[in-house]
Order: structure tokens, then C-alpha cells, then sequence
């Protein structure tokens, strides 16, 4: 079973290759999907002023990285991934077969027929473990 911190941290770790360029100083994080919440305005702002509205968040703590449960959020990030040279003539060369489960590279493919389920789970996990290998080996 994933802890909430590991979620996190793995989140973390995909966001920061999707978005490398993040100004260390905020203590939120980019949502590249915002969030739209409806409030009533009296609530927050305190001025007995009775509106309500829709606020459109785009920044958020770490809990709001949900990699992990959108696919719209997850597949940018693995479109990405299988786009990278190291990924195929690096990270997946370290498995004896061509074809391992959860390779987005044949996910995408048309001609193969798929022997496994190709969860979201499986797809995020295959994401975290690339990610932190091609942090390591980028740069050799």
C-alpha cells in the first residue's frame, strides 16, 4: 500500500520534470489543470458583502499533485518521458525482454497486442521509476 507521503513525493517528482523552471521560494506548486472552487465570498472575505462566485486555483501544496489519480494530468508526463532518447536506449535496456509491463512505448503502439493491463498505477510508477533513474544518468 502507497503512504500519502510517498504519493506526495512521487507527484513531486513528476512535476519537477514537467516544470524544472519553478521559483524556489513559493511554497504551492503550479496546477496545470486548475481547480475551480465555489465560494461564497461573505465566508472568506468577512465583509458581509453576500456574492458567490467561482475562483479558478492554479496554485496549490503539495496534496493538490494528483499524478496519480488524472489522466490528464499523468500522460503529458508520460508522452514526455517516451519521447526522451535515454528512455529507450537507456532506462529500458536494463530489462532483459523488449517489451516489459507498463512500457508506455507500446502503449502508443498500434501493431502490438498488449499482455497486461496497463493501469494508471502501473503508468505512474513506470513514470517515478524513470524519472528518478534519468536524474541520475542525464548527464553521462
Amino acid at each position: 500500500m502507497m503512504t500519502q507521503e510517498y504519493i506526495n513525493e512521487s507527484n513531486k517528482l513528476i512535476h519537477d520534470f514537467m516544470y524544472p523552471f519553478k521559483d524556489k521560494r513559493l511554497k504551492t506548486y503550479f496546477l496545470p489543470f486548475p481547480i475551480y472552487v465555489h465560494h461564497d465570498s461573505e465566508k472568506i472575505m468577512g465583509y458581509g458583502i453576500v456574492e458567490a462566485e467561482d475562483v479558478k486555483i492554479t496554485h496549490g501544496p503539495i496534496e493538490m499533485l494528483i499524478y496519480h489519480q488524472s489522466w490528464d494530468w499523468l500522460m503529458p508526463a508520460i508522452i514526455k518521458m517516451a519521447s526522451i532518447p535515454l528512455y529507450r536506449n537507456g532506462f529500458r535496456e536494463q530489462f532483459d525482454e523488449m517489451y516489459m509491463e507498463a512500457n508506455p512505448v507500446v502503449a502508443f503502439a498500434t501493431d502490438i497486442t498488449m499482455d497486461c493491463p496497463l493501469s494508471m498505477e502501473i503508468l505512474w510508477k513506470e513514470c517515478v521509476q524513470f524519472i528518478k533513474w534519468y536524474n541520475v544518468n542525464k548527464t553521462k
